[in-house]
């Protein structure tokens, strides 16, 4: 018989349209920005502000809903009576359970304001709290509160007297009174499912220590199909209290989703009075202060993908003959083309089109830097890059690799040396005729020549020869010091290149980086600075990293906030991508978001071997209009939107989400520090891709049937938080694992 009735209300929620928590409360938003313009009694008000409060930071018109707040909570403040508490409106006597109704506003209020960060009035809040806190404990008629001061105690006031005073601090343990009216509450019987949820929802508030009973009623209450909207929603915000996410709560969220969304709005209308009145108002604040719970505050703003950025913004700016212009338009550049292919290649899954354009590209124009070179009589940048980028990222054979290296070497100087300028052997061409040779696989002695000279004419640092007959450098720079370390730092030991390396530092800017030059004095003692370059900063902290010199961090900092930005050159955009590949900047994401975009594809379900039943199942549950395709095998998706499927400690987390760890270890799986059985286990993890995201459903071998039985019964458009962990196994012998045997552990 469970097992049919769970059949029966597993069909009930395949006939809701796909949503989440976030599209109720958009719809709900709808309804209630703008109810101070016409609420007129305190209950409304109040119930408004709750509702409203619940919604902030998780819907998209934040302004309105704060304003709204705003205006309601000035409203209950000038509807203050002279004894500290509230009438049901206007001019009317104070009462127990208005005064308790408006606290529970106030503090919303006061909540939402300081996490918006819009200011309310929170002297005034605060004031107004403290006297009604007074009239309220005045009030008091043991053992419990009446519908007036002193009267006879009943339990609708009682309770709600209960949940306000908790909230202000007072709970079971620390005040006789609480304890009195708590006492009295718990023995009431014969209770409508709205009373019982009250009481659920007061408990909570106080910390009663013992409400498994209570809590079990309300559970049985929420089967029924006996109840009308408003008990329907304020069992649920009760339950939800103490049990986030179970079977019974994610049916009770879809009927009440399918009683209250019409149009883009959300109302939960009384099918006698299908109108916005008091009642109807009041039991959708219930339903809003249910999904609330399952909804996760959105993202301030949009989320850049810092690596995702730079990446697309190459990708547009490649010409159509496949090189890449120095900033966003112009004639292609070698040097643009080498530091723009280092840092696409340094993505996951970079283009392949983009990259064979590109190196055809290379090959058209060796030919014309080539010539350029020979009719200089020196290896010049654009010949040095076109090469570089063939000898790196092509396919050169060994007899094309010879060509380079004897054309490389015939526009030497003498051997290892290259001239530049004053047409004479300088630093920065001799380090790009090294480097080539090298990278191009020669070890002939003009390497060994080349580095000996180079660590003749200079101590430390290099710059530009004045004079061929005299050896040393005088106008040091970064970049030719960073090119020769570049070279030197290959062959040379490295404690050769300590004063080189020490130099470098020395010409760090204020900021922390690096400029063409550092720190300069003029003849009359005026202090300048280089003007910081992401390029030069990026290829000195890397070569002085391999020397031992670590600025990683400092310069991820400050590349994060220069070089994501288009109007930066092409190299310094692929160097910047390439610097970032090393770390892990993944923008953090929530389930809840992940749910969200879940209602619009494409969508790839990959799986772990063996689980294409479980994957086809998850695609089946889907929303019609949403695209799923099913791949087995890929674990490690680069671009799109995917569901990935597979056993505890199959899939790499870190690499879509690196703020959740989880690791399996033995026969435990230990997620953000907490250990939980690995067998009966399902971790499911938000994260993202560079232009998608990422749902991974993590499954130990006993709960690897409960995991689509998460789609099928609805539950999943409930996930949130920033993990969840739940456990799952037959535990009734029966051969499967049903949603009433899938249990929340936890909640990140």
């Amino acid at each position: 018989m469970r097992r049919t009735l769970a059949i029966i209300l597993l069909m009930m929620f395949l006939t809701v349209p796909y949503s989440t928590a976030s599209s109720v409360l958009e719809g709900a938003s709808k309804v209630f920005v703008g109810v101070d313009s016409y609420a007129d009694s305190v209950p409304l008000k109040a119930y408004s502000i709750l509702a409203l409060g619940s919604m902030v930071g998780k819907v998209q018109n934040g302004s309105l809903v704060m304003a709204s707040i705003k205006n309601l909570t000035e409203s209950l403040l000038a509807l203050q009576n002279p004894d500290g508490g509230w009438g049901h409106g206007a001019n009317q006597i104070s009462t127990p359970h208005d005064t308790a109704l408006v606290i529970l506003a106030l503090n919303s209020s006061l909540t939402a304001s300081r996490a918006s960060g819009i200011e309310t009035g929170e002297d005034a809040v605060v004031g107004a709290l403290i006297r009604a806190r007074g009239y309220l404990l005045s009030s008091f008629s043991s053992p419990g509160w009446g519908y007036a001061a002193g009267s006879a105690p009943r339990f609708y006031p009682t309770a709600l007297a209960l949940w306000a005073l908790g909230t202000l601090g007072f709970n079971y343990s620390n005040s006789l009174t609480i304890k009195t009216a708590a006492d009295f509450i718990a023995e009431a019987s014969s209770l409508p499912p709205e009373y019982q949820a009250l009481r659920l929802i007061a408990f909570h508030a106080i910390g009663y220590p013992n409400v498994t009973p209570y809590l079990s009623e309300c559970h049985q209450l929420l089967s029924s199909g006996n109840l009308n909207e408003y008990q329907r929603a304020i069992l649920t915000y009760a339950v939800m209290l103490y049990e986030p996410l179970d079977f019974e709560v994610g049916k009770s969220l879809a009927m009440l989703e399918g009683l209250g969304m019409r149009n883009e709005t959300y109302l939960l209308a009384n099918r006698a009075m299908p109108f916005m009145t008091e009642s109807n108002l009041i039991a959708t604040a219930y339903a809003v202060m249910a999904f609330s719970s399952v909804s996760d505050v959105t993202s301030e703003g949009h989320l850049v993908n810092p690596r995702a950025f730079l990446y697309d913004e190459l990708i547009s700016r490649q010409n159509s003959n496949g090189g890449w212009p120095i900033f966003t338009d112009g004639l292609s550049s070698a040097k643009a083309t080498y530091y723009a292919l280092l840092g696409i290649l340094s993505y996951e899954n970079p283009s392949e089109d983009a990259v064979r354009k590109a190196l055809a590209w290379a090959e058209g124009h060796l030919p014309s830097a080539m010539e350029e070179a020979e009719l200089r009589g020196t290896i010049t940048e654009d010949y040095y890059y076109t090469a570089m980028i063939l000898t790196e990222f092509g396919n050169l054979s060994s007899e094309d690799r010879e060509e380079l290296i004897n054309f490389t070497r015939s526009l030497e100087f003498s051997p290892g040396l290259w001239r530049g300028l004053f047409a004479i052997p300088q630093p920065y061409e001799t380090a790009l005729g090294l480097n080539l040779l090298i990278s191009l696989g020669y070890s002939g002695e003009d390497i060994e020549r080349g580095a000996k000279w180079l660590l003749s004419v200079s101590n430390a640092g290099w710059g530009v020869r004045l004079n061929y007959f005299l050896p040393a450098t005088t106008g040091k720079d970064v970049p030719t010091t960073v090119a020769v370390l570049e070279a030197l730092s290959k062959v040379v030991p490295p404690e050769k290149l300590v004063p080189h390396a020490e130099w470098l530092i020395e010409q760090r800017l204020p900021s922390g980086v690096w400029g063409y030059f550092g720190r300069s004095v003029n003849m009359l003692g005026e202090v300048s600075y280089g003007v910081p370059s992401v390029e030069y900063t990026i290829r000195a902290a890397d070569v002085l990293k391999s020397l031992g010199y670590d600025y990683s961090e400092e310069v991820l900092h400050w590349t994060l906030e220069n070089a994501l930005n288009a109007s930066v050159s092409t190299a310094d955009m692929g160097l910047a991508l390439h610097f970032l590949s090393r770390f892990n900047l993944i923008p953090p994401t929530t389930l809840h978001e992940v749910m969200t975009a879940l209602g619009e594809g494409p969508w790839y379900v990959n799986y772990w071997e063996g689980y294409e039943p479980v994957a086809k199942e998850i695609a089946s549950s889907l929303s019609e209009g949403v695209e799923i395709k099913l791949v087995e095998g890929n674990m490690t998706p680069g671009e799109g939107n995917h569901i990935i499927v597979a056993p505890i400690g199959r899939v790499d987390v870190s690499r879509y989400n690196s703020v959740v760890h989880v690791e399996a270890n033995g026969t435990s799986v230990i997620v953000d520090g907490s250990e939980y059985p690995l067998s009966t286990s399902i971790v499911i993890v938000p994260g993202r891709t560079h232009d998608g995201y990422v749902l991974m459903i993590l499954a130990g071998g006993d709960a690897v049937g409960g995991v689509p039985v998460l789609f099928t019964s609805g539950m999943y458009r409930y996930l949130h938080g920033n993990y969840m962990v739940l456990t799952a196994s037959d535990s009734n012998g029966d051969g499967e694992i049903g949603p009433e045997e899938i249990t929340l552990l936890a909640v990140g």
